[in-house]
Order: structure tokens, then C-alpha cells, then sequence
């Protein structure tokens, strides 16, 4: 597993950890420690796992894991024991969350220490317990084992392209007579999706090519506000806005 934004809000300093687990009455399990140590938060990469809920096969994304900081609300482990307080069992502690508002659990005491539970907040119970809970893995190790990247299994070329950052692939479609201005299920083109996956030379490529910005330099910045590693393409963006503009 790889991490996105490393350590985004600054990195955690052993004896900051040992104060957070005192103001909580936690003890983090050794594999979680050496994590927030490492990254303090980020997102994973790969980042889909499996589980079953109510019996059914099925996965999620997990979007970002969590750090120990003042940072943004969204990653801060505390802020999400403040807004899942009485929401989730007791014993467990929020790490990380997915694209829908479902938590990621660490459950901290018992027979269950150490494990990771999915949340969903549309099965959630009052007063809270395992039976909106999904087990997910034996130990955050094994949790991040579990992660892998999920490719649909009716993807076109145009989304392998985008998701592989194929620019030899790009040029062939191109060539072949595609038409640059195609807008895809959502109404996006080529150039707005590379800009939704940070893809600067991708973005480049489609301009000289024709492309027209649209709004890609909007959804850049969007990103932008949560993802610093974003601002390569609002930069790139930007002038070529302004390039476009002056034609």
C-alpha cells in the first residue's frame, strides 16, 4: 500500500501519539501505531476492499485514512470521534472513511481488539452496535493487505486511458479519429477527466490537440482545496485559460 498526501498536515511525533491515546483512554494497536507515525493520514493506493453486509458480497473505496492533527475536519481522527460520538460501538475508533460517509472502525477492546469493522451510516442503529457493522479484517495489517485497485468490468479504452495515464494510448484514440470533444456518461470530456484525476500532461496533450477547457480548471480547483498534490494541473490550468481566452 502507498499513501497519497503523506503526512499532508504534518507529521506526528511519538510523544504527540502518547498524548492522544492518554486524553482518550486509548491503546492503539501496534501495526495502527507505526502508521499514524509514518503518514499521520492520507489516502491509500490502492484503495477498494471486500466485505459482506447483510449477506451480500460487496466493496467500498476507502477514500482517506485518518491522522492525529489540527488539520482539515474531514482527516482528523478527532473531529470524527466528536461527530460519530453514540453513533458507533464504544470500543471503537474511527480511521478512515469512504466516498459515501461510511467510517472505517478500529475496534479497540475485547475479543474483537484489533479488527476493522465498515460502518454504514444507513444501517445505523440507536443505540449503537455490530449490526450495522461489516467485518472487514483481522488487524489494520491486514486491512491494508486486503486493498486492492478495482477496475469495472465493462471499463472502455477511454477510461483505462484516463486511469493508466496512458499518453501513448491517448494519442493512438486520438489519431484513430476520436472525437476530443466526446462527453462521457456524466457529460465530462477527456480534458475535465483528466483534470478530475490530476493528469498535467495529459491535459496538456488534449489542449494542443484542440481540446477545449470547459470546466476543467473549475474542477481542478475544487480538488485543489483537499488535495495539495491537485495544484500542478490548476497551475497548468490556469494558463492555459487564460491561452484559450486570448484566442
Amino acid at each position: 500500500m502507498e499513501i497519497k498526501q503523506s503526512n499532508q498536515f504534518g507529521a506526528l511525533l511519538p510523544e504527540e501519539l502518547d498524548a492522544f491515546e492518554r486524553k482518550y483512554f486509548l491503546r492503539l494497536p501496534k501495526d495502527y501505531r507505526q502508521f499514524l507515525l509514518r503518514h499521520n493520514g492520507g489516502g491509500p493506493e490502492p484503495d477498494t476492499v471486500d466485505f459482506v453486509i447483510e449477506g451480500k458480497a460487496t466493496s467500498s473505496d476507502v477514500q482517506y485514512l485518518y491522522g492525529v492533527h489540527d488539520g482539515e475536519y474531514w482527516a482528523s481522527i478527532e473531529q470524527s470521534i466528536a461527530s460519530r460520538n453514540g453513533r458507533i460501538v464504544s470500543e471503537g475508533l474511527p480511521i478512515g472513511g469512504d466516498s459515501a460517509g461510511n467510517e472505517y472502525v478500529l475496534i479497540l477492546e475485547g475479543e474483537k481488539r484489533g479488527q476493522i469493522y465498515f460502518w454504514d451510516h444507513e444501517l445505523e442503529t440507536d443505540p449503537p452496535s455490530y449490526e450495522n457493522m461489516s467485518y472487514v479484517a483481522s488487524s489494520f495489517t491486514e486491512f491494508t493487505e486486503k486493498l486492492y485497485k478495482y477496475i469495472p468490468p465493462d471499463e472502455s479504452e477511454v477510461d483505462r486511458i484516463i486511469r493508466e495515464n496512458d499518453l501513448t494510448g491517448l494519442i493512438r484514440l486520438l489519431d484513430s479519429g476520436y472525437d476530443i470533444e466526446s462527453t462521457d456518461e456524466y457529460g465530462r470530456t477527456l480534458i475535465e477527466n483528466a483534470a478530475i484525476q490530476n493528469l498535467p500532461e495529459m491535459i496538456q496533450v488534449l489542449f494542443d490537440r484542440g481540446g477545449k477547457l470547459r470546466n476543467a480548471l473549475q474542477i481542478a480547483r475544487e480538488n485543489y482545496e483537499f488535495f495539495e498534490e491537485h495544484k500542478a494541473s490548476v497551475d497548468l490550468l490556469e494558463r492555459l485559460q487564460t491561452e484559450q481566452d486570448s484566442r
